[in-house]
């Protein structure tokens, strides 16, 4: 569990951090590569590096709609930040750790392999999608609800 990941967008929360409660984080990076057989051979075929897919975050948490945090995330909100339609991408914080050490951003000059790796603390997102989970099996009248964000880096 990942404690005060928060979402920022001036359109959301009149552009104050909404908190992810009770979240876990799952980052992934996917290379795009040619592989093609080379003619005549039998034993391993060429590869190619073509680039990279924008990596994708998946966010799941949970939240108690009978003690909702103050800028915590609510059903609302959620909706508002999937339908944001701007060229200014969502800010996701994600400090893990005492410290804190962050999930990193892309860095300034976008990831070039000569270029400078200095990566940023905060990462530009768009939502993909979302689901909420209401379950009175594992919460009492449903008052814990579960979500799932989906979401990909942007520049």
């Amino acid at each position: 569990m990942v404690n005060n990941i928060t979402m920022t967008h001036a359109s959301v929360n009149s552009g104050t951090a909404v908190i992810l409660e009770v979240a876990s984080v799952k980052y992934g990076w996917k290379n795009i590569t040619n592989t093609d057989p080379i003619t005549g051979k039998y034993d391993i075929v060429e590869a190619e590096y073509s680039g990279f897919e924008n990596p994708r975050i998946v966010i799941s948490g949970h939240f108690d709609v009978d003690s909702m945090l103050t800028s915590g995330i609510t059903q609302e909100i959620l909706t508002e930040f999937a339908t944001i339609r701007s060229i200014t991408p969502i800010s996701l914080s994600i400090p893990t750790g005492e410290t804190p050490t962050y999930l990193k951003g892309r860095p300034t000059a976008g990831y070039e392999t000569d270029g400078d790796m200095t990566m940023l603390d905060t990462i530009n997102v768009q939502i993909d999608s979302f689901d909420l989970n209401i379950s009175g099996v594992s919460s009492d009248k449903g008052r814990n609800w579960d979500y799932t964000i989906t979401c990909h880096e942007t520049s």
